[in-house]
């Protein structure tokens, strides 16, 4: 009876995880500066690969529970940075930041699933 119930809770909670691999739409600010750019999150194992602006910078996550942490790279200037999301249905609500003493908020909605979903 106990496995059942440890089974049946794991399926509860799976059920209860949104799906991160998807197309979105973020949008932010920088130095005042709105900003719109395409994502795409594809699922790789247990970590997932971020392309924003068609591969202008790439990522890669970690999941933990309802919190994606990224790490990233621009790809033609090399600069890294870090974002931290959360995630809700449809949403990863992010802070990210570059090394430049600032924190920016990133609120990205879902829109297509990603090729292969």
């Amino acid at each position: 009876m106990l496995l059942a119930f440890v089974s049946w809770m794991g399926r509860t909670h799976a059920a209860q995880m949104p799906e991160l691999a998807s197309r979105y739409e973020c949008a932010g600010a920088v130095d005042g500066e709105h900003y719109r750019a395409p994502l795409t999150v594809t699922a790789r194992g247990d970590h997932y690969v971020l392309d924003w602006r068609n591969g202008t910078i790439i990522g890669l996550g970690l999941r933990d529970e309802n919190r994606l942490s990224v790490a990233f790279v621009q790809v033609s200037s090399g600069g890294v940075g870090v974002a931290s999301y959360q995630i809700r249905p449809g949403q990863l609500l992010g802070r990210w930041a570059v090394g430049d003493g600032q924190v920016y908020r990133e609120d990205c909605l879902v829109g297509q699933p990603a090729s292969g979903d």
